[in-house]
């Protein structure tokens, strides 16, 4: 090791000089790879010579030599690593920054002299080999660098590239939540009010009816409009944190693959430590016996209450709700709600295709147009077979209904039987089923004696004898109506005043009064 350092002193003032002398003609106008050489007026050197008037090669070996030996000390303290220790055992001695002989601004100068610029990347530029610590020179003293390959390089620049996206993400990201969070904010206030005023609205009573409903629809319509842009926000946000950690992934993937190099390298020039390839850490398991008793033990000491319980009882019997037993009745009714339920579906499915049928068949017929334009197969091969099938499919959707029609019936009186109770299903809404009409109101249409069961009712009978004779018109008296807005209805149509709303209460005021004079 001694020789080689006495060697490299030698070298080194030739080696010195060998750089200073390089000239941009030297690589060509062409070359993309550029130093930045210092002219010679402004070199370390000929500041130095112009001190003593003398010129380098006029200088003396001796001077040389003792030139040379600030370089040998630097050297053997690279080559020994963090040791600031000479072979005696005394402290090496460092100046900082003057032990090369130049001044700040000279080494600055001298180090920029052998710094590279490339106009454009070329692959040759690059080491085919690994990515190893080598010994080179700053232009002020011995160091070390790094041989880089153009695969390596590719990877820093993807660092640098993603580092930026990621910052610039980073900033967009805080300004859109900024952003969202005033908005979210406005929202609620927004939501906030109209919540107020639809209950202050409800709650009204110098308005009409129609009025009321008109002003709180409307204020329901922006509401429901308010809950979707919150919504809205919400995804909002959702993709910022989501474009924002898909920043920082891939950062974190391009510093993986920089570091697998620098690792390689700092390893092999044993700077770090090569992995041990420890096996990762057991999985703790955890019992919740022993940590129910633990945290049991803890918050006595902590509370000085009564204690918990001993054990946790986790087992099922303990932790099952305790479900009433049915009786044989309530499970019956069960059973035949289910079934009235299911026979109900089935109906309103029959009901809907069999409505529908037209819609349908329309749609088909434009379908089979539509695929035979485009040089498609057909669902039919003509329109006599699209008709013929529509023949079967009719009488297929009409006996469906019937056989869903007659299939209610029979859950219901099944549901009567097992003492459930059942509306029937052309019963009008809003309609309060009488305690003397019975569970099923007064008319029962899954009963064949229908016509008979409301004419023996004895109200239907009273109101029969307090009737005058239809022909008698001198005791015929002026009919007590109560006229309002109305539509006629054709003789296939049916119209509802219980669906419309407000005049529902004018109805029940209505049987009200009549109730209370006894006529009903």
């Amino acid at each position: 090791m001694e020789a080689l350092l006495n060697l490299w002193a030698d070298f080194k003032p030739t080696l010195i000089e060998t750089w200073r002398s390089v000239d941009n003609s030297l690589l060509g106008a062409d070359s993309p790879l550029l130093l930045h050489p210092q002219s010679e007026a402004d070199s370390p050197r000929h500041q130095h010579d112009s001190e003593d008037g003398r010129s380098y090669a006029e200088e003396s070996d001796e001077e040389r030599q003792s030139e040379a030996e600030s370089p040998r000390d630097q050297t053997q303290f690279i080559d020994r690593g963090t040791n600031t220790e000479e072979s005696d055992g005394t402290p090496h001695e460092r100046t900082d920054p003057g032990h090369s002989g130049l001044s700040e601004w000279e080494e600055e100068e001298a180090r920029q002299s052998v710094m590279l610029v490339f106009e454009e990347e070329i692959q040759d530029a690059y080491t085919d080999g690994p990515g190893c610590l080598i010994e080179a020179h700053d232009g002020v003293k011995p160091c070390i660098a790094l041989t880089i390959s153009s695969d390596l390089s590719a990877k820093i620049q993807k660092v640098i590239m993603s580092k930026r996206e990621f910052e610039a993400e980073k900033v967009r990201a805080k300004a859109r939540s900024e952003a969202v969070k005033k908005f979210s904010s406005e929202l609620r206030t927004a939501k906030v009010k109209h919540q107020s005023r639809i209950a202050s609205e409800e709650a009204r009573q110098s308005v009409s009816d129609e009025e009321k409903s008109d002003k709180i629809s409307s204020l329901r319509q922006e509401l429901e409009m308010l809950e979707l842009l919150s919504e809205n926000m919400t995804a909002v946000k959702t993709n910022i944190e989501l474009n924002l950690s898909a920043r920082a992934d891939g950062l974190a993937a391009a510093q993986a693959a920089v570091s697998a190099y620098l690792e390689d390298a700092f390893v092999y020039a044993q700077l770090s430590k090569p992995d041990a390839g420890a096996s990762p850490e057991p999985v703790p398991e955890y019992d919740l016996q022993e940590e129910y008793q633990t945290l049991r033990d803890q918050m006595e000491e902590i509370n000085g209450g009564p204690p918990a319980p001993q054990t946790l009882d986790t087992s099922d019997d303990h932790l099952r709700a305790n479900k009433p037993v049915q009786t044989p009745a309530q499970e019956a009714m069960l059973h035949a709600s289910t079934d009235l339920w299911h026979a109900r579906e089935r109906l309103r499915e029959a009901q809907y295709r069999f409505e529908s049928r037209d819609e349908i068949r329309r749609e088909e017929y434009q379908q089979n147009i539509e695929l035979e334009e485009s040089g498609q197969p057909t669902l039919d091969i003509s329109n006599e077979d699209f008709d013929c099938r529509w023949v079967k499919c009719i009488t297929d959707m009409t006996r469906e209904l019937i056989e869903a029609e007659s299939a209610v019936e029979q859950a219901k009186i099944a549901a009567r039987e097992a003492g459930l109770p059942c509306e029937d299903d052309g019963q009008s809404s809003c309609f309060a089923d009488d305690a003397d009409d019975g569970p099923d109101g007064p008319f029962r249409s899954g009963d064949p004696d229908t016509s008979e069961h409301v004419a023996a009712e004895p109200r239907v009978l009273d109101w029969f004898d307090s009737l005058v004779e239809a022909g008698d018109s001198e005791f015929m008296e002026a009919a007590d109506v109560d006229d309002w807005e109305c539509s006629e209805a054709g003789m296939s149509d049916s119209l509802s005043m219980v669906a419309q709303g407000s005049d529902r209460r004018r109805i029940d005021k209505w049987q009200q009064a009549c109730r209370a004079e006894g006529a009903l």
